[in-house]
C-alpha cells in the first residue's frame, strides 16, 4: 500500500502551492485596506485635539450602513475609506481606494519599512495597465465612469477629492501620462489635505494630465521604434482607438528589412508642417518632445537623426479587411471635455506607500507622536485599541474626531517606556489571525475550492 501523500492531480505540490498563493491574494488587499484605514482615521487625530486648530474629520469604512445619512456616498470605485473634514471655513471629502499589489519576488524587511535595499522588488504599475480594459485595477476609464456616474450631492464639498491609494509604483512609461505633486510647496488645497493622509506611508501624490491619451499614444509609438515586441498592432487598446489617425503618419516600408518596419511620412517629421485635423499639431509636438527626451537629441542631432527613424508595424494594421473596427482619423483633440477636466483636477493617484507589510511601521510612528519623549502611554494604548477595534467592527458607526477626544479624557499618567514598533507590529499580526477581515466567508472559501479543483 502506498504511503498516503499530497493529491496526484497534475501539479502536485505546485498545485497546492497555488491555492494557497490564491488564498493570500483574497487577504493582502483587505489587510492593507485596513490598516490604511487606521493610518487616515489617526493621521490627524492629534491636530484634531488642539482647539486652537478648529479641525474636525469623520472617517467612514467600506460597508459601513448607517440608517441615519440616507444619501450615503457609495461610489463603486472610490468608496473603500471616505474622509471628510473641516478646517475653519474649509470643508472638504477624500474618497480612497484602496490598491495592494504582490511583489513579483519576495521584499525584505528592508523594503516593507522603506528602506532602498531590494527596490527591484517594488511592484510597478505599468502604462497598459492605465489604458488596459475595465478588468484592470487601474484602468483610468473605469475610475471616470464612477465620478461622472456618482450622485451630485458628492459634489457640494468646498474640496473634493477621489484618490487610488497603492503600495505599488509608477514605472517609466507609465509616468509620461502624470505630473507629479510637490506636496512640501502647497497651501491648504485638495493635494495639501491628502498629503497629510499619506506622507506617514511614503506615499507619491500625481495628478492625471487632461491629455494623458496623447501622451501614452506617443509613448507606444516610440516604444514601437524601440522593439519589434512592442510594434503597432490592433491588438493594443490606443492603436485600434486611433489606427485611422496613425495610418496618415506611416510612409514607405523599409526595403532592407527582414521585419515590419516603416518610415514615418516627412511631413509629420517636418517642424514647418502644419495640418488642420484636430490634434494632429499638438500630437507631433508631443511625439517629437518625447522622443528627443528618450534619446537625449539636441535641436541639431534631431534634425540629422529623424529621417532614419523606422517604426514596427503588424502588416495586418494596414489591411482595412483585417480591420473592420471604426476608429478616430484624428489624434487626441484640445478640446477636453470639460467633465473630464473636472475629473482630472479632483483625481489623485498616491502610489509607492509602504506595503501591507510595511505600514505597521507607519501606525508606529503616528502612534509615537503622541509621545515624543519615547514614553508608551496609556492613551497611546487605548487609541491603538480604539482604532483597530472600530474598523474591524463592521457594525461600527462613523468615526468622528470628537469621539476620539471622548476616548482620550482622563487617561492616567504615563506608563514605563516600551518599544513601541515592536507592540503595534505584535498587536496587528495578534488581532488580523483573529480577525475576519470583513472578508465574506462564502466568497473566500468559494474561490479557494475552485483553485483546489485546477
Amino acid at each position: 500500500m502506498e504511503t498516503p501523500g499530497p493529491s496526484r492531480r497534475p501539479g502536485g505540490s505546485n498545485t497546492a502551492t497555488s491555492n494557497l498563493s490564491g488564498l493570500k491574494h483574497q487577504l493582502h488587499g483587505t489587510s492593507y485596506q485596513l490598516k490604511l484605514g487606521m493610518v487616515v482615521g489617526m493621521a490627524n487625530a492629534k491636530k484634531s485635539t488642539d482647539p486652537n486648530n478648529n479641525f474636525s474629520f469623520t472617517v467612514m469604512a467600506e460597508g459601513r450602513d448607517e440608517s441615519e445619512v440616507k444619501s450615503r456616498d457609495r461610489v463603486d470605485k472610490f468608496d473603500d475609506i471616505v474622509y471628510t473634514f473641516k478646517h475653519g471655513a474649509i470643508t472638504g471629502t477624500l474618497k480612497i481606494q484602496a490598491k495592494h499589489k504582490l511583489s513579483p519576488t519576495p521584499c525584505n524587511s528592508a523594503v516593507q519599512a522603506g528602506g532602498t535595499n531590494g527596490e527591484q522588488s517594488v511592484p510597478k504599475i505599468t502604462l497598459n495597465d492605465f489604458i488596459a480594459d475595465s478588468k484592470n485595477d487601474f484602468c483610468i476609464q473605469q475610475y471616470f465612469k464612477s465620478f461622472r456616474d456618482q450622485p451630485k450631492a458628492i459634489n457640494e464639498a468646498t474640496l473634493e477629492g477621489f484618490i487610488i491609494c497603492t503600495n505599488a509604483d509608477l514605472d517609466d512609461d507609465a509616468k509620461v501620462i502624470w505630473n507629479e505633486v510637490d506636496t512640501a510647496a502647497l497651501g491648504p488645497s485638495l493635494d495639501s489635505y491628502a498629503s497629510s493622509l499619506f506622507n506617514k506611508v511614503r506615499g507619491k501624490s500625481y495628478q492625471l494630465k487632461t491629455h494623458y491619451k496623447r501622451a501614452a499614444l506617443a509613448k507606444l509609438l516610440i516604444n514601437a521604434v524601440k522593439s519589434k515586441d512592442q510594434m503597432v498592432t490592433w491588438q493594443r487598446p490606443l492603436f485600434k482607438e486611433y489606427r485611422a489617425a496613425i495610418l496618415d503618419i506611416i510612409g514607405e516600408k523599409s526595403t532592407a528589412a527582414n521585419v515590419p518596419l516603416f518610415k514615418f511620412t516627412n511631413n509629420f517629421l517636418d517642424p514647418t508642417y502644419s495640418n488642420s485635423k484636430p490634434g494632429y499639431d499638438a500630437f507631433k509636438k508631443e511625439f517629437t518632445d518625447q522622443f528627443r527626451r528618450e534619446f537625449g537629441l539636441n535641436e541639431i542631432a534631431w534634425e540629422l537623426f529623424k529621417g532614419n527613424i523606422q517604426i514596427h508595424v503588424a502588416e495586418n494594421f494596414l489591411l482595412d479587411e483585417k480591420n473592420k473596427f471604426s476608429s478616430s482619423d484624428s489624434f487626441p483633440d484640445d478640446n477636453v471635455d470639460p467633465f473630464f477636466k473636472c475629473f482630472c483636477d479632483r483625481f489623485r493617484l498616491v502610489c509607492g506607500t509602504y506595503n501591507e507589510q510595511g505600514i505597521d511601521d507607519a501606525i508606529a510612528t503616528i502612534l509615537g507622536d503622541w509621545c515624543p519623549d519615547g514614553n508608551h502611554t496609556a492613551a497611546v494604548e487605548k487609541l491603538f485599541k480604539y482604532f483597530f477595534d472600530w474598523l474591524k467592527d463592521p457594525f461600527a458607526t462613523s468615526l468622528h474626531s470628537d469621539d476620539i477626544k471622548t476616548k482620550l479624557e482622563n487617561v492616567q499618567e504615563p506608563q514605563p517606556r516600551v518599544n513601541l514598533e515592536k507592540l503595534v507590529k505584535e498587536k496587528l499580526r495578534e488581532e488580523f489571525r483573529k480577525s475576519p477581515l470583513r472578508i465574506n466567508f462564502k466568497t473566500v472559501r468559494k474561490s479557494f475550492v475552485k483553485r483546489c479543483r485546477i
